[in-house]
């Protein structure tokens, strides 16, 4: 992070820069090196861009990509690139002279690249404004002060104030441009003095520290002629949000926040007791950051927050999140209660719809669209309604009776009931009825054949494959055949061939495929004896999914071998039961590795050497 300073007038701007670029090792300030660019011209302005000089470049390479580039788009690029970057400080200061006013361009990261203008305007041509950028703000913008007091002229001054701030932070060259309505022009490239104990990065350092490269102060600034330069902020839209002029200070549609300050010890003891602070509860009452105005019963089980962004929200505690039970939304205009509405009117567009206790005029209803519309006892006259759209109607008990309906298109005094169970009528007369399930006659229910065109089953297909049998015996229904599956208690069968036989779909079983006969546990494990086919065959041994060992042919040898740590112990458990280990007639039986007779009683061991 450089230096810059800033001398403005009406009609000229002098913008001067070192080319120092550093670095800190535990709180120690060293010199990388003196090449750095800190200054650009562009488009007949000259732009200040440092700080973590990585992503400053990176910046200043995205905004040189634009065929059309205004100061917005760099305060965009700078925000997308630093966006996930914790801690990342960049300052960035463009400078331009238009016909009617000169302009010092403001973008932070401290400010999250908010565009903040120092203006300059036609009724300031005596003024001259000092504004100081990165670091030694505060140093570089008094000492200018101070020389240009002296009677120096500003090349002098921009000379004096680099060489009297120099350090492991600020020095190499003092770049200085001057911008005008008509050109931008290099006026001085000079060497600054610097401080003769400097600490300069060696390469045994470069290797042991983590970059980090100087943090940038905010922009430091003061009038010395005159009493009129304005100061604009701008969102990314372009609208200002904050002014600093002749009347004073002018806030739109956004908060101020004052960093900084007096500490308490100076400030006055009555005076620094009513203020408020931010996270403190006042009876209630707390006032931070995040949320704004939060007032919070004093049980914490209900609060209300308010503030720009979201409006206002009355909240309810449940379970330790805070849930919505009314908010409103002032830029959508949408008002949101989670609960009931108790009012003595309800006027819409203006007009109050209700006409008398707990009625709604139907004149007032066009459409009533509902999931579910239960009227109980409730009449509801159809010429008050248009429509009415509803997936279910519950209307008393499950049933209409005809004095709680007002009118009917046609009526013909036939009592019919529909519920549940079905629909309970005299004589039901439809041009098609659409049987699901089936047709159901009762003891003494008949069916007309003279009125069906086929009334013979022959006529009908003898029983095709889609038709419908009502009682099917028990043998027939103790077995399940379908064209994938057989269900039946017993099969009996000669030969059963298959792809895959299982004891059961999942959890414990057995099951049987071409790659051999696997066991499996109820959490679907390997357990227990696995056979493996093939040439080459194995006998598993699995306890719960894990490999113990097995036996296994290969070579004309019979392995029986333990696995992942798994002992191999050949014992008796009967008192007089022998274990034997024999070889062929023409065979050897070999011992190999070390072997343990520490707990053996070993008889009949006499060496034989041939």
């Amino acid at each position: 992070m450089s230096s810059c300073l800033i001398l403005q007038t009406l009609r000229t701007i002098l913008i001067g820069s070192d080319t120092a670029i550093s670095t800190s090792l535990n709180d120690q300030i060293y010199r990388l090196s003196d090449d750095g660019e800190k200054l650009w011209s562009i488009d007949g302005s000259v732009i200040f861009c440092s700080g973590d000089m990585d992503t400053a470049y990176k910046i200043m390479g995205a905004y040189l990509q634009l065929q059309h580039r205004k100061v917005k788009d760099i305060s965009r690029i700078a925000r997308i690139l630093c966006k996930d970057i914790i801690n990342k400080k960049i300052a960035i200061v463009v400078c331009s002279v238009l016909s009617n006013c000169s302009i010092v361009y403001d973008i932070s990261s401290e400010t999250n690249f908010e565009i903040i203008e120092k203006r300059m305007g036609i009724n300031q041509s005596n003024d001259v404004a000092i504004w100081a950028a990165g670091i030694k703000t505060k140093e570089a913008g008094e000492l200018a002060e101070k020389f240009l007091g002296q009677g120096n002229d500003a090349l002098t001054t921009y000379k004096k104030v680099f060489n009297e701030i120099s350090y492991e932070g600020v020095g190499g060259s003092l770049v200085l441009k001057q911008v005008t309505q008509e050109q931008v022009k290099d006026l001085m490239i000079e060497t600054i003095t610097e401080k003769p104990d400097m600490k300069i990065l060696t390469e045994e350092l470069y290797w042991k520290l983590q970059l980090q490269l100087i943090i940038a102060e905010r922009v430091y600034g003061k009038l010395i002629a005159g009493v009129n330069l304005q100061i604009d902020a701008s969102d990314e839209t372009g609208m200002k949000t904050f002014t600093v002029d002749g009347n004073g200070v002018t806030i739109s549609g956004t908060r101020l926040t004052i960093t900084g300050g007096l500490p308490p010890s100076q400030l006055d003891p009555t005076f620094k007791d009513s203020l408020v602070n931010l996270g403190r509860a006042y009876n209630g009452v707390v006032i931070d950051a995040a949320n704004g105005l939060v007032i919070t019963k004093s049980d914490n089980a209900i609060r209300t927050v308010l503030n720009a962004t979201d409006g206002f929200k009355f909240q309810k505690n449940v379970s330790g999140t805070w849930t919505d039970r009314l908010s409103y939304d002032a830029i959508t205009g949408n008002l949101v209660i989670d609960g009931s509405i108790n009012a003595r009117e309800l006027k819409i567009n203006g007009v109050n719809v209700l006409v008398g206790a707990s009625t709604i005029g139907g004149q007032f209803i066009d459409k009533i669209k509902v999931e579910q519309l239960d009227a109980t006892t409730a009449k509801i006259g159809s010429a008050m309604i248009g429509s009415i759209y509803a997936n279910q109607i519950v209307v008393g008990n499950g049933t209409i009776p005809d004095d709680l309906l007002s009118g009917s298109s046609r009526w013909n005094g036939r009592t019919t009931l529909i519920n549940d169970s079905g629909i309970y009528t005299g004589t039901l007369t439809a041009n098609q009825i659409n049987v699901i399930q089936g047709i159901s006659l009762g003891a003494n229910a008949t069916i007309d054949w003279n009125t069906m065109n086929k009334p013979t089953a022959a006529q009908v297909g003898a029983l095709p494959s889609n038709t419908f049998i009502p009682t099917v015996p028990a043998y027939i229904t103790a077995t399940k055949i379908t064209q994938t599956s057989i269900e039946s208690p017993n099969i009996t069968g000669g030969t059963i061939v298959g792809t895959s036989f299982k004891t059961a779909s999942s959890g414990a079983r057995l099951q049987m495929d071409t790659s051999g006969i696997k066991s499996y546990n109820s959490s679907d494990q390997y357990h227990g004896i696995n056979i493996s086919s093939g040439n080459f065959s194995y006998l598993d041994f699995f306890y719960q999914g894990e490999d113990r060992g097995g036996m296994y042919q290969a070579g004309g040898v019979l392995h029986i071998e333990p696995r992942n740590g798994a002992d191999l112990v050949i014992s008796s458990n009967y008192a007089y039961g022998n274990i034997t280990i024999q070889a062929g007639s023409s065979a050897l039986t070999k011992a190999k590795g070390n072997w343990d007779f520490t707990e053996a009683s070993v008889t009949g061991n006499y060496a034989r050497f041939a």
